[in-house]
Formats: structure tokens, sequence, C-alpha cells
């Protein structure tokens, strides 16, 4: 089915696409097929994949990612990891990988649709009746994928005749992910500061000069001499960006203003002074240097990919000239390779290049203020019981996210079953420091009475550890760990968060960290009027994670709510470890 989208050449199509779709909701399937098992790869060149068996008694030691991610660099073979078959924290380490439904060439797998759980409605009784739909037409699979994926990158919009370039309009989110083969980076005709300074020696910079500036020609599609689209035309006229990348609430949208400078060149007249072969992810950051919306930007790269259908972790080129950050240690331990654009000389020749959305245009960003009823669970929950109305999704995310770092996390298992069970609370504080050149190295206080609030922690942990069976032994062993997390690399973040059974914090990105956690654990957000939003409810929600929140009055906590709360805590905690 094809329509007319305007008289600029270009149509649109409902199409299916393999392993497409992207965000939160719909979409899931069955991931039972591996068994019960934990698995991590050891991302060296060969892409060695270690299996360990999620029985009693078994545990997991941390692999060094590093060093085999420096040999995977070298060779340039990573294979996917835990987008091939899962890692192993969720459920024992249940595989969630895809499931690849091949009489119609549709993978639904952890790039699940978007926009709310209906996607999922029949998708029961259409796989019951499969000999039916293996005889329907391609119209019709096109059809069956919309429904399986729910709201997803579904309409396609190929660019003129014979320009190898398309995009993936998904109506829900109002955005694309636009997708290209053979095209050139042309680096002088995109002005922005070089990228990748350290902080101290860009103190003061302003904004501005971080994101790019777009001239005619900053990125091209290479076409054949003869081809139907002729070279030096615009690839995409206003209509269709308004169409595919509309304004929304973004003051300066760099992928619509990008997309309305590329151009076709003729192939036989570029000159590549480098040539990128593999699959390589475009993606410009705004809020790099915070870790709530940096998750937005890690979230949107990896649905991209995902939407993409790639096999491999791509490399990341950042179309932005900030400075370092912390957080640049999340994409280096994500993917190939990460460059900022500016670091390259002349033109830049790439075989595959994905433009990924804006952060701002991912659900976890912009749909966090919005109604969307829909419930986490793990893989293996929805793979015994399919629910329109749950999701795996940012399960599956935060694994990936927290595997990237070798995290233990749930895959370990104690070795002594005499030990009194430990209940982990990790306190998420709010430090000063200083994330960029704009910054004044203080944040905003959300709560007056933080070190009160780790001191009761510390006086109710001591009092609930000292509850004993008839034998004199502890219930359960509760620590309160001082998360002062802002002065740690990300990977010893990483690592706090995999072992903590609790979250504690005031509303701030420092709590972003529960997406990354493991699905049993708990938060208590403590927010102030002023900063009473949805984003952490949300994304627990989301999770099917056990939250609860503290909504205080002015910017001081009443430490009887603390206790009070921490004890409806861990009484569905103590449920979990001890069985009662």
């Amino acid at each position: 089915m094809k329509t007319k989208l305007n008289s600029g050449g270009c149509v649109t199509a409902l199409t299916h696409l393999y392993g497409s779709s992207f965000g939160i909701c719909g979409g899931e399937r069955a991931s039972g097929a591996f068994g019960r098992l934990s698995e991590r790869r050891r991302c060296d060149g060969n892409a060695l994949l270690e299996v360990w068996q999620a029985g009693r008694g078994l545990k997991r030691k941390p692999l060094p990612l590093r060093r085999h991610r420096k040999q995977a660099n070298k060779t340039k073979e990573l294979e996917i990891g835990p987008w091939r078959r899962g890692g192993g924290r969720e459920a024992a380490g249940q595989g969630t990988g895809r499931v690849n439904y091949t009489h119609y060439h549709i993978q639904v797998g952890l790039d699940a649709g978007l926009g709310n759980c209906e996607g999922l409605r029949d998708v029961t009784t259409m796989m019951k009746n499969r000999k039916h739909h293996r005889r329907q037409t391609h119209r019709h699979r096109g059809a069956l994928s919309q429904r399986l994926a729910g709201h997803s990158f579904l309409q396609r919009l190929d660019c003129g005749k014979g320009a190898p370039a398309f995009h993936l309009y998904n109506p829900t989110l109002r955005t694309s992910i636009c997708e290209g083969k053979h095209m050139v980076m042309n680096l002088g005709k995109i002005q922005m500061s070089k990228g990748g300074e350290f902080l101290k020696n860009v103190i003061g910079r302003d904004e501005s000069e971080e994101l790019p500036q777009f001239s005619d020609g900053a990125f091209e599609v290479m076409v054949t001499s003869g081809s139907p689209t002729e070279a030096g035309s615009r690839v995409l006229d206003d209509s269709q960006i308004d169409r595919l990348v509309p304004q929304g609430t973004v003051n300066q949208h760099t992928l619509r203003e990008l997309m309305r400078r590329v151009k076709t060149v003729d192939s036989s007249k570029v000159k590549c002074a480098r040539t990128v072969s593999e699959p390589t992810v475009v993606v410009t950051r705004f809020e790099y240097a915070n870790l709530f919306h940096t998750s937005t930007d890690w979230f949107s790269a990896y649905s991209t990919a995902r939407v993409a259908g790639l096999k491999k972790r791509p490399h990341i080129v950042f179309l932005d000239g900030h400075c370092k950050s912390p957080m640049d240690d999340g994409w280096e331990a994500m993917y190939t390779s990460v460059h900022y654009a500016k670091h390259f000389t002349g033109p830049v020749c790439f075989e595959h290049v994905i433009f990924a959305p804006l952060g701002y245009d991912v659900p976890l960003f912009k749909h966090i203020t919005q109604t969307l009823d829909c419930l986490g669970a793990s893989s293996e929950e929805l793979a015994k019981n399919p629910d329109p109305r749950r999701t795996s999704r940012l399960r599956e995310f935060g694994e990936f996210v927290a595997l990237s770092f070798e995290s233990p996390g749930e895959a370990e298992v104690a070795t002594d079953t005499s030990a009194v069970p430990e209940v982990r609370v990790l306190m998420v504080r709010r430090e000063d420091y200083l994330a960029h050149p704009r910054h004044s190295g203080k944040p905003q206080q959300r709560l007056a009475n933080e070190l009160e609030v780790l001191e009761t922690l510390r006086s109710w942990a001591k009092e609930r550890s000292s509850i004993l069976f008839e034998d004199n032994r502890s219930l359960l062993n509760v620590t309160v760990i001082n998360g002062m997390l802002a002065h740690m690399t990300l990977a010893q973040q990483m690592n706090a968060v995999s072992g903590a059974d609790v979250l504690v914090g005031a509303h701030g990105a420092g709590l972003t960290h529960l997406i990354f956690a493991k699905p049993t654990a708990s938060v208590l957000e403590i927010s102030s009027p002023i900063y009473r939003r949805p984003h952490f409810q949300t994304l627990s929600h989301w999770q099917g994670r056990d939250y609860h929140v503290i909504n205080m009055d002015g910017n001081t906590a009443d430490n009887k709510q603390v206790r009070e709360a921490m004890d409806k805590i861990l009484k569905v905690i103590s449920e979990s470890k001890l069985g009662s």
C-alpha cells in the first residue's frame, strides 16, 4: 500500500520491519525458549559466550570487560552481547533474545512497540491462528506486524528515486529514525566546538558553541551518475520535514535542522578522508552531564540500533561539541567505539549511518509526564502469560546497560545458604560537583535535612537488624550505604546500585539509577513541593518496581515518615528473602 505524501517525490508506506519497533510498551514476545540460563559475553574479538547454570551454590564473578573491549575494537568484531540472547540478571538469567516468527519475517524482541501496552491486544489469538496468517499477502503481514509491535516506527518514507536514504516515522512519538547508506559527513559545513575537552579547560563556554549549526550539504547522500535523483538536490523538502521531524517543544531541534540540509552528491566526485564500513549511530546530546537526560540518549541510541536491526553493537558519533563528562564511560561501555564528529579530519564516508532521535523525543522523556498505564514485568512472566497492559521493555534496557558494565546484579547467588539474608539500603546523596562549563558546582537543595535522614536510616537499620529468631539468629542484616555517587566513576556507581535492595533519595537525577537496579529493588523517593514530578514513579511503574514516596510540605523530611516508609519496604523485602 503506497500513498503519495506530497509532491516532493517521497512516498510513505506502512511496512513491516525486521526486528523493528521502538520504546516501552507492546510487542512482547516469548523468551522462554532458551531455558533457565544465565549468560554473559566476554566482549573480545571472537565474542566468546560463557554460560552459567543459574542453580543454587553458583556464583558469578565480574568479567574484565574493558580489557576485552579493547581487543574487540582492534578486530572490529564486537558481538552484540545481551541483544542477541539477553544478559542473565532477570528471572535467574532468563534469555531475553528475539524470537523469529519466520513465516512472517517478523522479529519481536527488545525493540518493542511504543506509546502504550495496547499493541499486544491480539497477539495470542493471532499466533494461535498462524496457519491462516501464513497465507496472507505481504500487505496483511505488514498489518500484522503493526499490531504485534504496537505504536512503532512503521511508516517508511523513501527519499528520491535512487537515493539510498529513508526515514521511519513513529506517529506516537512524532519523530523519526533516519537511515542512510553511502553518506558523507562534511565537517567544514558543521559549525561547533571540537568537543571532548577536559572540563577545566572550557569553563564558561556558552552552550551555543557546543551545539551544531549546519550549512547545506553538511551530510550528503551519494548517488551514481545517471541516477533518477539529481546530484545537488535536497533530500527532503520543508513539508516532509514537518511531517517526519516536527518542531514540537524543542527550542533547537538539531535533527530537524540537519535533515533540512541533507543533499545528494555525485559519488564519483566524493573524496573520503576516512571510510567507516560498520554501522554507525549519530547522536546529538543536550543535557549530556545529567544522568537522567543521558539515559534518554542511551535509550534513543539503543532503540535506534534495534529498529535498524543491527546484529552488532554500532559505533557512536557525537554530533555535538560538549566537553568530557563522567557519562562518557557509559557510551564507551555499551558501544563498539565512541567518537566526537569534530575529531575526524576531512570528509567522512559512512557505508551505513543511522540518526537517532533526540533524547527529548523518546518515551523516557516524552511520556514521563503523560498517563501511560503500562505496568512492568519480567520477560519470563510475559512469555508465560502475555498481557497487553504489561511490558518488559524498560527492564531489558536497564539490563543491557548494567551488563555492559558487567554488574553481578541478581545473577550472583549466595554460596552460604545459612547466612543471614542481607538488605542493602543505598541512600543516593546530592553532592557539590562541577558538571559542565556553565554549572556553579552547587546542586539545587531538595532535602535540607539530608544528613539527618541518613542517620535516621542508620538507626532504623540497627534496630531492624536486632530482631531475632528463637535461636538468637537475626532475621535480616540491614545495612545503609552512604551513596556519594557523584564522586564515583560510572562503573563504581553501577556496581553500588547492582547490590542495592532499596534506593532512597530526594528527587533528582541520581534516582535514575533505579532503571539499572535489580528488578526486586525498591525505591523511596523524598519529594518537595517544588520538585513534585512523576519521573521516578513512572519509571518504577514501567519496570514493575516497588515504589514509595514521601511528599514533604517543605524541604525537610519527617523522620517518622521515613521510618514508616522503610518498614513498609522491609516487609515486602522480607517476604521475598525469608519467604514469609
